[in-house]
């Protein structure tokens, strides 16, 4: 080795000792421990110079904590709570003085180390040098801790200072109250309009913002139900769940306060306005009143809600008009707005009579179409049954499309699309219509994330490829009623987001909402229909190979459609299972927090946290009491069968732990 090699190698030797030796010092002074990592980190990286720097700039902390204790004397100046800033400085200085010279740690007894450095750590992490003189007592129990804090507001003689978010109207909150008032303080209640005021201050918090998007529709469905402010003790009859009782009395309010605020301005809302004609109606009714009405007309009467429904009852009965209610339950598909589908399929048992007719010829879609799509919709029982005849013929009027979807999904979906449009374009020329449905409306946006798309206004695409194509995009709720010379089906997925939709409404929606359980997916069932029947000519089905709709597989298997070879016709349980605790599907997925695949509930997580890691034995994992890092989760013993909980760390040989709890 050359001599300036081994002058290199005694420099690197010699720099990294003393930065050994001082990082030892750092530690032990328990310091704030990022800028110790930081020190650490630049003695490794920059051996001798990384001394140099620390001479300079690390020996001056406290000197800048003191700075930064004088700017803030300078604030307490500025707000005029000391009138004397000297007698602040001084305070400062001593305090300064005092930890400089480590007498706040020589004043506790050496047998005390472990306070000695708590101490000594908040001395080097704080911002504030007033540490001394203080006299600090742990409580373990609220009630001492409480009678404490009231006997030191009834001994205060110069300032009380309380930091406290609520103070509730109960025994302890009203003592504090007493306390306060008997020394001259004016408590002032909050009235609901500013709380709200406040709530809206801090409304980005994700939950605040949920809430009052959940009220608003709660309150919206609740009236379109025929509900009025007496309803709401009529729902708390059938549940005893706390938490829906709760919100059923902040509903109540909420309720009430919207109603005097409609009254107010001189208002009205439109479900107020059927409920209002209710009313009137009944009066008339009772006055033998009657209205010159002959006929009551309606169309789309498959999505009539009950509050509609039972105007348009009562408007008969008081005029003797004949109702003729045209529409076709196959398409009821607006639940979540209130629409009953069983008002339309129980039209005459309800009305008291009638008649049906039925329209059975279509002449939009072929024969083989409408057989598929109209043998789909009537698997569910609940359903008209009837046979639809079409002058139309068209071989293989369903044809499907996959794609790769373990990579680059945005942009495969998207050029499946374009082969479907290419092809459209090669059997119908470039003046045919053509109808891009999403379950979703951002269903669009992934699509022209690909850059092969380009979104022209809200239903308006541009192809790259063929820029002259006439491509319309709408949600399949959109395009009820409409049709095109042919349509193109996409985001056909199973999952949560998929077609069909696996989201579950919250039980409390359930309340002020009618749900169709007569099968599996229902409404979703009918809202397949009506995408797979907007077309004049063909339908495309556009699908991932590794996990396709449950939809798209059951027209596979029960109708011999052709398919993609890669396409898989395995059916997915993923969302199969429910939770014990609030019935929503478990979503199976690998949790990085615990290390392992776990069945997790697809719930709001504030509202349910269930997970398990058993999908037979159901049971909710839960921190391990007796280490610090387990998780009790279900396991069973092969001799016996017996369920019971183990810890995680039980084959963990740094920390292992044989925690276990037997399961009934």
């Amino acid at each position: 080795m050359s001599v300036g090699g081994v002058l290199f190698l005694s420099y690197l030797i010699i720099s990294y000792i003393a930065g050994a030796l001082i990082s030892m010092t750092i530690i032990l002074e328990n310091r704030d421990p990022a800028k110790t990592m930081t020190w650490l980190l630049i003695f490794i990286l920059l051996p001798g110079i990384g001394i140099v720097i620390y001479a300079i700039f690390g020996r001056n902390i406290r000197k800048r904590k003191m700075l930064k204790t004088q700017k803030l004397a300078t604030v307490i100046k500025d707000t005029n709570l000391f009138e004397n800033l000297k007698e602040i400085e001084e305070l400062v200085n001593l305090e300064e003085k005092y930890i400089n010279d480590n007498k706040i740690l020589n004043d506790i007894n050496d047998e005390d180390f472990a306070k000695k450095r708590v101490i000594s750590l908040l001395l080097n992490t704080g911002l504030f040098p007033f540490t001394t003189n203080n006299n600090i007592e742990v409580y373990s129990d609220g009630n001492q801790k409480f009678e404490r804090l009231i006997n030191d507001i009834e001994n205060a003689k110069e300032y009380i200072h309380l930091e406290y978010f609520i103070i509730k109207e109960s025994e302890i909150g009203n003592k504090i109250k007493d306390a306060l008032i008997e020394k001259g303080f004016v408590l002032k209640e909050r009235n609901e309009e500013e709380i709200y005021k406040k709530i809206v201050d801090t409304g980005k918090d994700k939950y605040i913002y949920k809430l009052i998007i959940f009220m608003i529709k709660f309150i919206e469905l609740y009236k379109t139900a025929g509900y009025t402010e007496y309803g709401f003790n009529t729902l708390k009859e059938h549940t005893d769940n706390p938490r829906t009782h709760l919100f059923l009395d902040i509903a109540a309010s909420v309720y009430s306060y919207y109603q005097e605020e409609l009254e107010r301005q001189n208002q009205i809302d439109f479900a107020d306005m059927i409920n209002d004609a209710n009313f009137y109606l009944q009066e008339m009714q009772e006055q033998n009143i009657k209205l010159n009405y002959k006929y009551i007309i309606i169309d789309e009467f498959q999505d009539i809600v009950k509050q509609r429904f039972t105007f348009t009852k009562k408007l008969s009965e008081v005029s003797g008009a004949k109702i003729i209610a045209v529409g076709d339950d196959w398409q009821s598909i607006y639940a979540f707005s209130g629409s009953d589908m069983t008002l339309f399929t129980r039209f005459i048992e309800l009305m008291g009579h009638g008649v049906e007719l039925q329209i059975t010829h279509t002449y939009r879609n072929s024969q083989e179409l409408i057989n598929i799509a109209g043998s789909f919709i009537q698997k569910n029982t609940a359903q008209i049954q009837k046979k639809l005849l079409s002058p139309k013929k068209l071989t293989n009027p369903i044809r499907i499309k996959s794609y790769d979807d373990t990579n680059n999904l945005y942009n495969n979906t998207a050029k499946c699309i374009t082969e479907a449009i290419g092809n459209i374009i090669d059997e119908h020329g470039l003046n045919s219509s053509i109808l891009l449905i999403g379950r979703y409306n951002f269903d669009i946006y992934k699509v022209c994330r690909s850059n092969l798309f380009t979104q022209i206004s809200d239903t308006k695409v541009k192809s790259v490829k063929y820029p002259k194509a006439n491509i319309t995009f709408l949600t399949a709720h959109s395009s009820k009623g409409l049709g095109y010379d042919n349509v193109i089906l996409f985001n056909l997925i199973e999952g949560k987001f998929g077609f069909p939709c696996q989201i579950e409404d919250d039980p409390i929606m359930r309340l002020v909402k009618k749900n169709d359980d007569n099968m599996e997916f229902a409404e979703e069932r009918r809202l397949f229909y009506v995408a797979l029947t907007r077309t004049k000519n063909r339908v495309y089905l556009i699908a991932p190979n590794s996990k396709p709709s449950s939809f798209l597989i059951e027209l596979i298997k029960d109708y011999g459609l052709e398919y993609p070879k890669n396409l898989s016709l395995a059916k997915r349980e993923r969302f199969s299972l429910k939770c014990p605790i609030c019935g929503y599907p478990l979503k199976y997925e690998y949790n990085n927090s615990y290390g392992i695949p776990l069945y997790i509930c697809t719930n709001e997580p504030e509202v349910c946290d269930f997970m398990t890691n058993n999908k037979n034995h159901r049971h909710d994992i839960y921190k391990c009491p007796k280490c610090s890092d387990g998780y009790m989760i279900v396991k069973i013993n092969k001799a016996t069968d017996q369920v019971f909980y183990g810890c995680t760390n039980y084959n963990n040989p740094d920390n292992k732990c044989t925690n276990t709890k037997l399961i009934n």
